[in-house]
């Protein structure tokens, strides 16, 4: 996992409960206290951050990965050179199908990094199925990040999680 996913969780967090609660968060977890956006990360401080945080602040994970996509995609995408992926494109229905080359890139600028792949298939104009592929579980975080996206090109979309690891998007037109 790429450390900027790491301080984009920070921020977020920060940002919506105090630095005083990402400091109780993070006691005993072994997180450096200097995170490089482009190193590579192992999966479990993340977890761990994650667990922390849904336990400490009472909260569940959909509403974590919530504040975490929001941040990431109206913040931290724009502060560290992603918004050019989000400014390429005027709609997620434009978007959505293009993540997997997307994640492709970040490969080959983060060294070890793994992150998920997605297989879009439009079964009409206003559906798409996403078949999400990791290791990793983490769909309910690729709905938040969906939502957010949606919600930053103002698209009204509906998420129906089919499988754990696969989604429709049913696209509304306004």
């Amino acid at each position: 996992m790429k450390g900027c996913i790491v301080n984009c969780l920070k921020e977020s967090i920060i940002n919506n409960y105090g630095k005083n609660k990402w400091s109780e968060i993070v006691v005993g977890i072994n997180i450096p206290h200097i995170i490089i956006d482009t190193s590579n990360m192992d999966d479990s401080i993340f977890m761990e951050v994650a667990n922390n945080t849904q336990s400490i602040l009472n909260i569940t994970y959909e509403k974590l990965y919530d504040i975490f996509a929001e941040h990431w995609i109206f913040s931290y995408a724009h502060k560290i050179g992603f918004a050019y992926f989000l400014n390429k494109y005027s709609s997620s229905r434009e978007a959505l199908p293009e993540m997997d080359r997307i994640h492709k890139v970040v490969t080959i600028n983060v060294l070890g990094s793994n992150p998920p792949s997605f297989k879009c298939t439009w079964l009409d104009n206003n559906i798409l199925l996403i078949e999400y592929i990791s290791d990793r579980n983490l769909i309910d975080l690729c709905i938040a990040l969906i939502k957010a996206m949606s919600k930053y090109y103002k698209d009204n979309v509906e998420i129906e999680k089919l499988e754990n690891n696969k989604l429709q998007i049913h696209f509304h037109n306004d």
